[in-house]
């Protein structure tokens, strides 16, 4: 069909008329995190297979992260270098246990290279959304997203404060901030059904996933999951 004839049908079936403006479709929730029950929210929609759940006072993290990696037998870890897991202890966790913490420093090949043979990635998520039970994870260089793809067990870690009530809230924060190389939606462990219709788990990512929610609010009572 001739371009000119298949726009002018276009034109008179939509009676010829400019393309409206596009409006903010987005609208945060009528209800602010801090009165909905956000965290309890998260918990219920992250009730998966493989993927655990824990609740711990910030002087909780590090001693929860340490014992995860000590039940798991894992050593040699791909640590983000996000400012939290620092101000957490996280590192100085992992060489009370003997693990190894993969240096972020080298090239691109190596450190996929590195990130391909690591036992487990630690990383910070920006968001979390209890509606969906979705990690928001941003991409850069103090986080590489291979952190949170690579390895076969994966361990995130995001503040209380961070957790929202909805997705219509996620876009809208992130409308408001600028975006790096790329953001990745975590909702659990990576699963296909592609080979034979078997659902298997850890081909195209890691094959557990576990979530620290970091809470002031906890206090000293410790942590709470599994």
């Amino acid at each position: 069909m001739n371009r000119e004839v298949f726009l002018a049908r276009v034109r008179a079936a939509t009676g010829g008329r400019p393309p409206e403006a596009l409006t903010d479709s987005f609208t945060p929730s009528a209800v602010s995190a801090q009165e909905a029950d956000v965290v309890g929210d998260m918990a219920r929609q992250w009730q998966r297979p493989l993927a655990a759940w824990y609740h711990v006072a910030p002087g909780g993290a590090a001693r929860t992260v340490a014992e995860i990696l000590r039940r798991g037998g894992l050593r040699r870890i791909a640590l983000s270098a996000h400012p939290l897991l620092g101000t957490l202890g996280i590192p100085q966790a992992l060489q009370e246990i003997d693990a190894a913490s993969i240096p972020l420093s080298a090239t691109r090949g190596e450190l996929h290279s590195a990130l391909a043979g690591a036992d487990a990635g630690i990383t910070v998520a920006a968001y979390a959304v209890a509606e969906t039970g979705t990690l928001v994870e941003h991409a850069g260089p103090e986080q590489p997203r291979g952190i949170s793809l690579l390895p076969p067990v994966h361990i995130a870690l995001v503040r209380a404060g961070d957790l929202l009530p909805r997705l219509d809230d996620l876009f809208a924060a992130l409308g408001r901030e600028p975006l790096g190389s790329g953001t990745v939606f975590i909702s659990g462990p990576s699963g296909t059904g592609d080979i034979g219709l078997q659902h298997v788990t850890g081909v195209h990512g890691p094959r557990e996933v576990h979530l620290v929610v970091v809470d002031e609010a906890v206090g000293s009572a410790g942590p709470s999951g599994a």
